[in-house]
């Protein structure tokens, strides 16, 4: 389904939560299953969200992404196999339309400007708070790119300390 044609159908369909407010709806990623679980559970709790679907590889995630409507696929980066960063690149070479949300423990910065090289929307660590990572969901859903707080802090400290910018992400 082409852009316009996805968009059209979301303006005739919008999923809408109390006030108005339309409902972020994702994609999770993730080979740990009860990291999955944890986080259904929470979701269930949001009223402005919902979780669509739950794929634990690379291979389950293109069908899903193909056969679900979603705003945002939150991507692990230590998915194994083809890997978190290789799946970003697929999906929105696939799926331009769609919103990437990397998620990792990993705080490096050769790791995270990667997965925006590889054209993620934004980079999460599963270190936030719950309230942090939804808002993070619904930031990249509405077009913003993200970078978790921690990690801009700590990079933004790095150049005031005038580290080279070789330390920090690059994001376009």
């Amino acid at each position: 389904m082409s852009p316009h044609a996805r968009l059209c159908r979301l303006l005739d369909s919008a999923t809408l939560a109390s006030n108005d407010v339309p409902v972020t709806r994702f994609l999770l990623v993730d080979d740990h299953r009860l990291f999955c679980e944890g986080m259904r559970a929470l979701v269930s709790q949001e009223t402005h969200l919902e979780l669509v679907a739950v794929a634990h590889d690379a291979a389950e995630a293109r069908a899903l992404a193909a056969a679900h409507d979603c705003d945002v696929i939150v991507v692990d980066v230590s998915l194994p196999g083809v890997g978190g960063q290789t799946l970003a690149r697929e999906l929105k070479t696939a799926m331009p339309f769609r919103q990437v949300l990397m998620l990792s423990m990993h705080d490096e910065a050769e790791i995270v400007a990667q997965c925006f090289d590889y054209g993620a929307d934004g980079y999460a660590l599963k270190s936030q708070s719950p309230a942090e990572l939804f808002d993070a969901i619904r930031a990249v859903a509405g077009g913003a790119r993200y970078l978790a707080p921690r990690l801009a802090r700590s990079w933004g400290a790095g150049r005031r300390r005038g580290r080279s910018a070789d330390h920090s992400p690059r994001t376009h």
